[in-house]
């Protein structure tokens, strides 16, 4: 969709794909996002990423929002180092958290998913290695909402709310749409 920006990122053969992306607390890469194609608005869309470190309390993986995180999406590990996914409408964002911790070793598998048509308060959704493990929503359909420039991007490695960046690695990141 884009140009990408990597500030400090390296690769390393750790996983069986040989090319997960270390992040030291200070790195990040950012895709821009001109085109709008990873802004969904009232269309259910996944995000799936592995990750491994546990030195990551309240940092970023991946994200597609605000500073503010009051538009967009995010996946982030939490205050006591779980792993949650946020999706926002507005100043009206909610928030699936998983039940378990990263690891510095461990690799785990983590699936954000948003879907606008489900039943009430299960909008959100976080997996962690094929387990539901967080459900959130609104009582109604919602619609997320995007900030213009210069937040069209899709960033690795940092945390829209808080500015904080991922210690560990990222690996195999994709995100789905229908």
């Amino acid at each position: 969709p884009g140009t990408g920006t990597s500030i400090g990122s390296g690769l390393t053969a750790d996983r069986h794909s040989l090319y997960s992306m270390d992040f030291n607390g200070t790195s990040l890469i950012n895709l821009d996002d001109t085109n709008d194609s990873f802004e969904f608005t009232n269309t259910p869309f996944s995000v799936s990423i592995w990750v491994k470190g546990s030195s990551t309390v309240f940092r970023g993986i991946i994200c597609c929002s605000s500073r503010s995180l009051t538009y967009g999406w995010q996946i982030q590990a939490t205050s006591t180092n779980k792993v949650s996914f946020s999706a926002a409408q507005g100043t009206n964002a909610r928030t699936a958290t998983s039940t378990t911790s990263l690891s510095d070793d461990e690799w785990i598998h983590i699936v954000g998913i948003f879907k606008p048509g489900a039943p009430a308060n299960e909008h959100v959704e976080i997996w962690i290695n094929g387990t539901r493990e967080g459900i959130s929503g609104w009582l109604s359909s919602p619609t997320l909402s995007y900030q213009a420039t210069p937040y069209k991007r899709i960033s690795f490695g940092y945390a829209a709310n808080t500015g904080r960046r991922y210690i560990g690695q990222i690996d195999e990141a994709a995100i789905f749409s229908r």
